[in-house]
């Protein structure tokens, strides 16, 4: 490869390294639409040098000319201005983009990706149009879970008595319970928010999913969410599944609160056997505790070098008070994929090691130019005609 090429793959790949620096914020800003309305949003920019600014609204952004470069960033301000009546019903997706300017004669590669903030305004639908927003608490069995829907008429017209209805679905999809929400008026452009508690005491423990619906006009909005009616129990979410045969590797098993209270001293013994039923390993982990419905995960090792490939059984144990959790399952062992492309690999992690690829241009520069001025020293200097007896 000639010098010149090589450069210039060397400048690709850290321009591409480059890009990934570059960011735009506030990268996305949603408002309501409101006539006749004036606002300047500023913005920032970093890893830009000469930025040009355009947008793909012009009718309702413009941008100020205002760029100003500090202490790495660049700052500009985007002028948004709306008509007398509303846009097209629903939101009005605009943008901001940002591109680097690469003056003439100062290479030929872009060394910044462009970059774009979204942003969106919302006109009312006509008539009748409305989004809901559910959540729902968690509760140990025995306490209430609370429902609290918050429903926003995005419409130009009322909904009137606006009621929701909730559907309690059990982890195998059967329906536990279905609920009803007080009424409200719901305005245009306004929010309200309806409650319904669900009282948990006919209920089994465990994991359920909420499905709220509201109809408005010729229209259904609906959401959905998971909530846990408690007990006192730490349940197994993950565990390893598969490992490659080496030396030590971490095993990590992910546990999970189902109890509405901190619980402590939580830890795991895991069992590995044969085909034959021997004990091959037993992994044991540090202990922990968990704040209420908490997730974490209790971290450990294993040997692989004392496993042959194939599949073993496991048994894990979760230890916590006076109860155990235990889950049975397989554990497949694999040998290491043998490293074909091990020098292949090699390169790449160097080739994108920005410290390197900065070092090696300057290297080829400082070479170019030793090479240029020890050629122009060892060229002949001929006085006069050489051709003249």
């Amino acid at each position: 490869m000639k010098r010149g090429h090589l450069l210039l793959a060397l400048l690709a790949i850290a321009a591409a390294q480059e890009a990934y620096a570059a960011s735009i914020e506030p990268g996305k800003i949603e408002m309501d639409f409101a006539p006749n309305l004036k606002m300047a949003i500023p913005f920032t920019l970093t890893g830009y040098e000469q930025p040009h600014i355009e947008t793909d609204c012009p009718e309702y952004l413009v941008y100020n000319n205002d760029a100003k470069k500090q202490d790495g960033k660049v700052t500009f301000t985007i002028t948004i201005s709306l008509p007398d009546k509303k846009l097209t019903q629903g939101p009005t997706n605009c943008g901001v983009k940002a591109s680097e300017t690469v003056p003439k004669g100062q290479g030929l590669i872009q060394t910044k990706i462009d970059l774009i903030a979204a942003v969106i305004i919302n006109s009312p639908y006509k008539g009748e149009y409305a989004t809901i927003g559910l959540t729902a608490s968690n509760a140990n069995k025995g306490d209430p879970i609370f429902f609290t829907i918050t429903a926003e008429n995005m419409g130009d017209q009322p909904v009137k008595d606006a009621q929701a209805v909730i559907e309690i679905k059990s982890q195998n999809g059967q329906t536990a319970a279905t609920l009803s929400t007080d009424k409200k008026d719901l305005m245009p452009g306004s929010t309200v928010t309806l409650n319904k508690k669900l009282d948990t005491k006919m209920y089994a423990p465990g994991k359920y999913r909420a499905i709220a619906k509201m109809g408005y006009g010729k229209g259904i909005a609906t959401d959905e969410t998971d909530f846990i009616i408690g007990e006192y129990a730490v349940g197994i979410v993950s565990h390893p599944k598969e490992l490659e045969i080496s030396s030590v590797t971490p095993f990590n098993i992910e546990i999970e609160s189902m109890w509405g209270k901190p619980i402590d001293n939580i830890y795991s013994i895991t069992t590995i056997t044969n085909k034959s039923q021997a004990k091959i390993a037993e992994i044991r982990t540090a202990s922990t505790a968990l704040t209420p419905w908490e997730r974490t995960v209790l971290s450990s090792e294993i040997d692989t070098a004392n496993f042959k490939k194939g599949r073993y059984s496991m048994s894990i144990n979760l230890f916590y008070g006076d109860k155990i959790t235990t889950k049975s399952a397989d554990i497949l062992f694999t040998e290491p994929e043998k490293q074909k492309t091990g020098a292949m690999q090699r390169a790449k992690e160097i080739a994108t090691n920005q410290k390197f690829l900065t070092g090696l241009i300057i290297a080829i520069v400082a070479l170019d130019i030793l090479w240029l001025i020890t050629r122009k020293r060892k060229r002949p200097h001929h006085q006069g005609n050489p051709l003249k007896p």
